[in-house]
């Protein structure tokens, strides 16, 4: 997927994010930007959706990241896993990888992603949710165990990455790959274009 977005743009875009994953995801894509990891409270609160908490969450990191570059376009995202009405987050550590695959186990879940894209100078804010659906396999517990030591897990929303070994633990997805790592980048390039549109500059 290559991006045909102006250089101005991409010269004026920040990441909220310190994930390689998005930063990859953006580099595949050939999109030039500036990474500005973001630090927000992520608690959930009750009787959130999924869907309201992904998309508050991406919007209070780009907001953070806007109050110190009002001039930029800042581009945030968040995901989440959709466990039947569950927001599964980032487990904490290994423990926490094996109660998130065992949970996953044998079940289809949703991957819902926030994407926000927003600039204070002069204004403009734009966002898109993106779900997409993944079956897991029947996991043994010898199964989870060895996922687990791999350390892959760590630090991902459902304790594991589809672009690693975790591809191993599904049995068939539907809907944006890009999503299920983190950003979909359909999305994203979606967003960019109407900024692009509603500055209407060309470069």
């Amino acid at each position: 997927m290559t991006a045909d977005i102006p250089l101005w743009l991409q010269n004026d875009l920040i990441l909220a994010s310190g994930s390689p994953r998005r930063t990859g995801l953006l580099q595949k894509a050939g999109i030039r930007h500036r990474v500005v990891p973001s630090e927000v409270d992520e608690t959930l609160r009750s009787g959130e959706s999924p869907e309201a908490y992904a998309l508050r969450v991406a919007r209070a990191k780009a907001e953070k990241v806007a109050s110190v570059f009002p001039d930029k376009f800042i581009l945030a995202a968040d995901t989440v896993v959709d466990l039947e009405g569950k927001v599964l987050g980032k487990p904490e550590g290994r423990e926490g990888v094996r109660e998130s695959l065992r949970l996953l186990s044998g079940k289809s879940h949703r991957i819902v992603t926030a994407v926000v894209l927003l600039r204070k100078r002069p204004p403009f804010e734009r966002s898109k949710t993106v779900k997409s659906i993944v079956a897991f396999k029947k996991l043994s517990e010898r199964e989870i165990e060895r996922y687990v030591q791999s350390g892959e897990g760590e630090d991902k929303a459902g304790g594991y990455a589809i672009q690693g070994q975790g591809r191993n633990l599904i049995d068939s997805f539907e809907g944006s790959y890009t999503n299920i790592v983190g950003l979909p980048m359909e999305a994203v390039l979606e967003l960019l274009k109407e900024a692009c549109s509603a500055f209407r500059l060309k470069g």
